[in-house]
């Protein structure tokens, strides 16, 4: 799910920037959370409200908001919370949420009074609460006092110092009895001509219950830390702020990683390598020179060989050889290897990932699959080789670029992290880290140009077939074009008619998503593909043993109920999967269309079979039939009534056009 930050005309960049941060620190991974413009709430063909769960306001400038979002944003954005959305508004955003805004009126320069469209709180935003407003300078800035209701859990100091700056308080109107506003904050007594006369014990944070969603205006800004509040004394700042904060948010509904959360690290744990025995390292003689550690295009990379160690970054035996210079530390990645033990020299019991259970998952894979299959292959390298780190940038960034790394690594060896602080998705979009998700990045040598576009889809595929050889059938699993997986779910939101329901309504949820880079050197291209699947984890969404909870659910027999799966399993089974299907793909790459095999298993897991899509383009309705030998989706056009131009019958081969949150709404086409 998405929590998008509006950055449109009129916000401040120092808040924004704020904003972003501390949501990223205290949401933990479990949301994407996105920078977004006025154009996400302005065309209805972007159909953002599904994927998410917060919208959020910064600090700036509110009449810029109304011009920029305009009746029609405004509206959306008033929809989207009427229909269970979340709204937080900080400062600005909070004056541009309240039903009137009077900032200054009797200043000539400054004043800004007029109702507001978007009208989620009955009350009057006013301000500003601190004297000598400035929008150029600091000059208006106040570490003001408030008082903070015990509704607010948390261990939240009942009084605490905030950062004021244009800030307003709130006249709350009590007719309007059918919106629900609860006083969560409110500005202490005045000392020192700190506040203005009016703003004295008035509202500060108010929540507000607005259809069947909410939302939250805070008039103080709670999104800086210490370091940005232009020397202003503001005791015990940044875990106040941050308790407060975290507090509001799950008030809102949303997954708070932590009630006080800490600066994330930005440094990569160290990667661990192991391999099965018969695997052939010797490519790691490339890197354990004189020249240790090794400048590479992103990273510092240092290879330490180790015997055994009682915890990660603590070595009983080897030698570890130190950085040139001390500016290299945030980006050193250290790899500790041994050439003695396998595989559990390299085992930490504080990891997350039990190297015992992968390799013997994927030997007991590899069996059967030779097994039933004895021609494919005679020998297995996908996965032989394995580095894992708890924590590291991104596993994607890692292998792909830096490239004296990608030119020794063998065709196969794959890369896991348990949390990813860089993680990335497709084209600008981030990849979730959260706790219960498996996380991978998979290096391959490919030879063919022309088969290279269909190596997402396969993959794709491999996860699909990965995931059903483990629960022995299909618990729902799909594919959606291009990259993303997806699941049949049931309906949560309304449990009471669904539970009363003979037929439960599915709905459709994101549980995965793969990410396919590649270079071209020499003949061969240097394939990464990264893959993020959410295997274990309840929050933001769902996850595959939700899914296997919800099947048992409709098993009478305990003992052909699902077990749940490990991150372990599904890595191991899904490489198998993906190598028996690579290993068919390159045998019939020469031929016209390397993807023909696998169509028919294609078709019958992805979402879009005779889907109809609008091509504003073309302005005609198409029936998608199937993926073209390009790898571009196939559509017939149809005459629905709504084509202007007629095209019935006419062949359109489409793409997507980069649209953050779904695919499927934004494609670009080209007639054939």
């Amino acid at each position: 799910m998405n929590v998008l930050v509006y950055s449109g005309p009129g916000t401040s960049p120092r808040s924004r920037e704020a904003t972003l941060h501390v949501l990223k620190r205290l949401l933990g991974g479990r949301y994407d959370v996105l920078s977004v413009g006025a154009t996400e709430f302005l065309h209805p063909d972007k159909p953002w409200k599904d994927s998410t769960a917060l919208v959020v306001v910064p600090g700036g400038r509110d009449l810029p908001y109304v011009e920029s979002l305009g009746p029609r944003g405004t509206a959306e954005m008033r929809s989207f919370v009427q229909q269970g959305g979340r709204y937080l508004g900080i400062c600005a955003g909070a004056y541009f949420a309240s039903k009137r805004v009077e900032f200054e009126p009797k200043d000539s320069v400054l004043r800004v009074v007029g109702d507001r469209a978007l009208n989620l709180a009955p009350c009057i935003a006013k301000g500003s609460v601190t004297p000598a407003f400035s929008y150029d300078d600091e000059t208006g800035a106040r570490a003001v006092s408030i008082s903070v209701s015990s509704a607010l859990k948390n261990n939240i100091p009942q009084s605490m110092a905030v950062y004021c700056n244009g800030s307003p308080y709130f006249h709350i109107d009590q007719k309007e009895e059918h919106v629900r506003v609860s006083v969560l904050a409110s500005y202490a007594e005045n000392h020192a001509g700190v506040l203005t006369d009016n703003a004295t014990n008035m509202p500060a944070i108010i929540h507000v219950e607005f259809g069947k969603g909410a939302a939250v205006l805070c008039g103080p800004h709670l999104e800086f830390a210490s370091e940005d509040t232009k020397g202003l004394q503001l005791s015990e700042w940044n875990t106040h702020q941050g308790l407060l904060l975290a507090s509001l948010l799950s008030l809102l509904g949303l997954a708070v990683t932590n009630s006080a959360p800490q600066p994330p690290t930005l440094e990569s744990d160290p990667f661990t390598f192991s391999s099965l025995p018969e695997a052939d390292i010797s490519w790691i003689s490339h890197f354990v020179t004189d020249s240790n550690p090794v400048k590479d295009t992103v990273n510092v990379i240092q290879f330490i060989e180790c015997e055994n160690f009682s915890d990660i970054g603590l070595y009983t035996t080897g030698k570890e050889i130190k950085t040139e210079s001390a500016e290299n530390t945030s980006n050193l990645i250290k790899i500790l290897y041994s050439n003695s033990q396998y595989p559990n020299a390299i085992q930490d019991p504080s990891q997350k990932f039990d190297m015992t259970v992968y390799f013997s998952n994927l030997k007991s894979n590899r069996t059967s699959a030779t097994t039933a299959t004895t021609s494919l292959k005679e020998s297995w390298r996908f996965g032989s080789q394995i580095l894992y780190a708890r924590s590291t940038g991104s596993t994607q960034t890692f292998l792909e670029k830096n490239y004296a790394f990608a030119s020794h690594i063998p065709d196969g060896l794959v890369c896991v992290a348990s949390h990813q602080f860089s993680g990335r998705g497709r084209g600008s979009n981030s990849w979730v880290s959260q706790d219960g998700c498996l996380q991978f990045s998979l290096a391959l040598k490919h030879r063919d140009a022309s088969s290279a576009v269909f190596l997402q889809y396969l993959f794709a595929l491999a996860v699909i077939h990965g995931v059903r050889n483990l629960t022995g059938g299909d618990i729902g699993v799909r594919l959606k074009w291009p990259n993303d997986i997806y699941c049949w779910t049931n309906d949560e939101s309304n449990k009471e008619a669904t539970e009363s329901s003979k037929v439960k309504k599915k709905v459709l949820k994101k549980i995965g998503g793969i990410l396919v880079t590649s270079s071209y050197v020499d003949g061969v291209f240097d394939i990464v593909i990264g893959s993020g699947l959410n295997v274990s984890n309840k929050q933001p969404t769902l996850s595959l043993n939700d899914l296997i909870s919800q099947h048992n659910e409709t098993i009478s027999s305990e003992s052909q109920k699902i077990p749940p799966l490990s991150i372990e399993q599904v890595l191991a089974s899904i490489l198998t999967s993906f190598e028996e299907m690579y290993n068919k793909f390159t045998a019939t790459e020469h031929a016209k269309f390397a993807f023909e095999p696998f169509l028919k298993s294609y078709y019958a897991a992805w979402l879009h079979s005779d889907q109809y899509v609008y091509l504003k383009e073309h302005k005609t309705s198409a029936r998608i039939v199937g993926i073209d030998k390009s790898g571009l989706l196939n559509a017939v056009g149809v005459d629905d009534g709504n084509n202007v131009f007629g095209g019935s019958g006419q062949v359109y081969l489409l793409q997507p056009d980069g649209n953050s949150f779904d695919m499927m709404k934004g494609l670009i086409s080209r007639k054939q």
